[in-house]
């Protein structure tokens, strides 16, 4: 907000979730901010997610002070807060407000690569960072994304919703980067820029897919959360009607379930694909929020191409999670669930199988809780996995699907990032 009569939203929303940072006179409402009147709505925007990037709520909904003498998406609308309404309706089921995004090509007028630059003369040539004049899509791939898009999409007039994983995609660092560039004049161009990149700028382009391993579990700590879009349930009990859902046979535990989704969709996969079983509570600590325990993960492997904040490290030693974990004392744990009834220590059938040599220490994904890039899947062959399958589509509860859960850092060539 500037000097904007803010009535229209106040009195349609409860004021506890009105969060106004004010660059003009004081209102005198509980959650006013009063901040410098630089960078327009981006310094605001980027002020915010700075200020409370540890404690984001589910949905945020970015605003200005005024929005109805805006001709997109308005045209006449005398309801604006049901304009909002429904960008969060939008970002609770697609992850962002799809309702306002409108799609341009790289020549259109005021949105193009170039809108900033007309017959070689930069517009409101005296407002850039530094006096240093520069066209849209050159500022776009030095500050946003190695490549500009064409068709590029934009929420125009900087009005939109996100969900909180869209914002945690990026580290508060860039965001701490990106402020730098609005927060020197009231009025700068790059504020216009943003307008143009907050898209990107939430990696709203990214596909996110979560693929479920169930056997009976309630499941509806999940589905209550997520997008049942999002959702590719293997079932291997009784059908739930989810729309994405394939009934299996029980074999292999979860490790199937994996390499059965990676095989029927290589050549078709998300960016990011968070792998996790069907109950997950009991392994995380009995987190009541275990869908934004996975939402976590999702976003650490688009950081990182894997889910860096879920891998914990092993000696050789150590009593589950060593080598010869399956070992003791001679005897091996469940000794007619080994394929072709053959018993084999931990660390011979991963230096088979996985790696030609077992490492110093073992990184391992807990309980086969985990995120990885597209990249980290298609790094090995689909025959690879392929060939994986075949250890463990023979029983329900297998031994190998245990080691499976120890390998998949491996698998997915997470080491070598």
């Amino acid at each position: 907000r500037y000097n904007e009569d803010l009535s229209w939203l106040i009195d349609h929303f409860k004021i506890d979730d009105i969060i106004v940072y004010n660059k003009g006179e004081v209102l005198g409402l509980p959650e006013e901010k009063l901040i410098p009147n630089v960078g327009r709505e981006a310094e605001t925007y980027l002020h915010y997610i700075i200020d409370n990037y540890d404690s984001l709520p589910d949905i945020c909904v970015f605003t200005q002070g005024g929005i109805k003498d805006h001709p997109i998406p308005f045209g006449g609308r005398s309801d604006p807060h049901n304009f909002l309404i429904e960008c969060i309706e939008n970002a609770i089921k697609y992850g962002y407000s799809k309702n306002h995004l409108f799609t341009y090509n790289e020549n259109a007028v005021s949105w193009g690569k170039n809108w900033n630059v007309n017959f070689g003369e930069y517009w409101d040539k005296n407002m850039y960072k530094d006096g240093i004049q520069i066209p849209f899509h050159e500022w776009f791939v030095k500050n946003i994304r190695s490549e500009y898009p064409n068709p590029i999409n934009v929420f125009v007039a900087a009005l939109f919703a996100v969900k909180k994983e869209k914002i945690l995609s990026r580290p508060k660092e860039y965001y701490e980067r990106l402020i730098k560039l609005v927060n020197w004049a009231p009025n700068c161009i790059e504020a216009h820029f943003f307008e143009r990149s907050w898209y990107y700028i939430f990696n709203c382009d990214i596909e996110m897919k979560y693929i479920v391993a169930r056997y009976k579990e309630d499941i509806r700590w999940l589905t209550y959360y997520v997008n049942p879009n999002q959702i590719i349930l293997y079932n291997k009990s009784e059908n739930l009607g989810l729309p994405n859902e394939k009934l299996i046979p029980n074999l292999g535990r979860e490790a199937e379930t994996y390499l059965h989704y990676i095989i029927d969709n290589y050549d078709s996969l998300p960016d990011v694909c968070i792998f996790t079983q069907g109950w997950i509570l009991d392994h995380i600590g009995y987190r009541k929020d275990a869908h934004n325990f996975l939402m976590e993960c999702g976003v650490s492997a688009l950081q990182n191409g894997y889910s860096k904040n879920y891998v914990h490290f092993y000696g050789h030693d150590e009593l589950n999670w060593g080598k010869n974990w399956n070992v003791n004392f001679g005897i091996y744990w469940k000794p007619d669930f080994y394929k072709d009834g053959i018993p084999i220590p931990f660390c011979e059938w991963f230096e088979k199988h996985i790696r030609p040599k077992y490492p110093e220490k073992l990184g391992a994904f807990h309980n086969a809780l985990f995120a990885v890039t597209k990249k980290q899947i298609l790094s090995n062959k689909k025959e690879y996995y392929e060939e994986l399958i075949k250890l463990v589509n023979w029983a329900p509860n297998c031994i190998e699907a245990h080691f499976f859960e120890r390998s998949w850092y491996y698998i997915f060539n997470c080491d070598l990032i």
